[in-house]
């Protein structure tokens, strides 16, 4: 991953069902609209919560008389940090993060009509697109801002020719780098992408990280002299001796075990052959073998002791990446992959997917 946009042209049925259609209304409800969870824009501004909420009694309720109308001017549903309910696309997510040692959430966008859902805009963060059914149009004009720290939008009269344009398709992957302006409209009746947040630590959040693991001394308490005039000798000489004996990437080592695990509600699991299986965790985390025998890894502080059998079929799926559980139990042979894979399993610390959301085994 650099700073360079990179169109990828794909294939159909590429990823169709990363994001299942029929999951879609689940994920449209007056309780996700009135969280901001979920939102709906046209022509760039936010549809206001009257148009698409009325009260019955003690509840709110979509208005399903309106929301075709809606649809046909233009709407664009966006469906924030659909990572977190859709466990295909959480599996991704995590791959993503283990591979490239970034943070990442996932929003998806549902559109309707040819009313563009933003005007042009750069994100403070790298986007990676994934279209999966429709087509959209891009343009994009390049950085006007290099390395933004915040979103910002962009009018008609601050842009000039697009640096590059074209149309994403079913199966098609646009990264996009962070600062870089862009806008999508609609190509034919609906359109639905994912867009995958793509955030590194930036430079200036390296102080906070890297004092996380110095040891707290008596002079770190002391008040800063903030009168004018006042002495900063010793201050200065404080902070030029905590810096030079600071290790970036015993920081960054640090920031990795801050990441939390997607924990995965397996219930009524039947693990088969073909089920898909993906780790849930978000970094490369070495474990720490106990006398035992057993394994014991600790993401974001929380302390996990994992079997030899679970922690090998972990290890595993974290180089090779996502695959069936027929797959796995004839690479891993000199194990019991299939219990580990269970006592996983129940425990919230597996991905099993089945062949309705191989979009993600596909994405790999």
């Amino acid at each position: 991953m650099g700073n360079t946009r990179c169109h990828l042209p794909g294939r159909a049925g590429r990823f169709p069902d990363l994001l299942p259609a029929l999951l879609i209304p689940h994920l449209i409800t007056a309780e996700r609209l009135l969280r901001g969870t979920t939102r709906a824009n046209q022509q760039g501004r936010e549809v206001p919560m009257d148009m698409l909420l009325m009260r019955r009694g003690e509840r709110w309720h979509l208005r399903t008389d309106t929301l075709g109308s809606l649809c046909a001017r233009g709407l664009s549903f966006v469906l924030n940090g659909v990572d977190e309910d859709v466990p295909a696309i959480g599996a991704l997510n995590a791959a993503i993060e283990r591979d490239w040692r970034v943070d990442c959430w996932t929003n998806a966008y549902w559109s309707h009509g040819r009313a563009s859902a933003f005007a042009p805009h750069a994100d403070d963060h790298n986007v990676l697109i994934l279209q999966l059914s429709g087509a959209k149009h891009w343009r994009c004009w390049g950085p006007l801002e290099p390395f933004p720290v915040k979103a910002r939008r962009y009018g008609p009269d601050q842009l000039q020719q697009p640096e590059w344009e074209g149309i994403l398709q079913p199966g098609d992957v646009l990264f996009v780098p962070r600062g870089d302006v862009h806008v999508a409209e609609l190509v034919g009746p609906s359109s639905l992408h994912l867009t995958v947040a793509v955030r590194p630590p930036w430079v200036r959040e390296l102080p906070a990280m890297l004092w996380a693991g110095k040891q707290e001394d008596e002079f770190s308490r002391h008040d800063v002299p903030v009168q004018p005039g006042a002495d900063f000798t010793a201050v200065e000489s404080w902070v030029r001796a905590v810096a030079d004996t600071l290790d970036t990437a015993a920081a960054l080592d640090r920031w990795d075990r801050t990441r939390v695990p997607y924990t995965p509600l397996n219930l009524g699991v039947v693990v088969r052959e073909g089920t898909l299986l993906a780790s849930p965790f978000r970094r490369r985390i070495p474990a720490e073998r106990q006398e035992d025998g057993s394994y014991q890894i600790t993401p974001a502080g929380w302390p996990l002791v994992l079997a030899a059998g679970e922690w090998q079929v972990l290890a595993f799926l974290h180089t090779a990446g996502a695959m069936t559980s027929g797959q796995l139990t004839q690479a891993l042979a000199g194990i019991d992959a299939r219990a580990a894979v269970d006592a996983l399993i129940q425990r919230g610390l597996l991905f099993a997917l089945e062949p309705s959301d191989y979009g993600v085994a596909s994405w790999q």
